[in-house]
């Protein structure tokens, strides 16, 4: 019984110091109270062009510059940065399904914290019958 609440005790802990880490620092308002959440189509409608828009910026890096890291001329370089940009395009076009992705994530934690507090105050509430 004693490793239990030892395992609990460090569970809390370790909740208590991943919701300050994953919080936002300088705003209150998250990414899905900026961009609000998204219905089916315009994620459908993101996905049908971030997906594409990545895909080709990866195989631009990749035939221009990460094929033959060591063989690459300048022109190849700058090819292959812009096969990079192009990810990071595709990245900020699926903005919709990112902010559904933080909502179910921060939905998730809060979930996980609050079942860590009600298992900390029956531990305690079964620690204190006991002793």
């Amino acid at each position: 019984m004693k490793y239990m609440n030892k395992s609990i005790f460090s569970t809390i802990l370790m909740l208590l110091c991943v919701i300050p880490a994953t919080a936002q620092r300088y705003t209150e308002e998250r990414l899905y109270d900026v961009v609000g959440l998204a219905d089916g189509d315009e994620i459908v409608d993101a996905l049908a062009v971030g997906i594409p828009v990545i895909l080709i910026g990866f195989l631009i890096a990749y035939f221009f510059m990460w094929r033959n890291p060591g063989n690459t001329s300048d022109f190849d370089g700058k090819i292959g940065c812009f096969g990079i940009i192009l990810m990071g395009i595709g990245f900020f076009l699926l903005l919709p399904l990112w902010a559904w992705v933080e909502a179910i994530g921060i939905l998730i934690v809060e979930i996980l914290f609050g079942l860590a507090i009600v298992i900390g105050i029956i531990a305690f509430i079964f620690g204190k019958f006991k002793s």
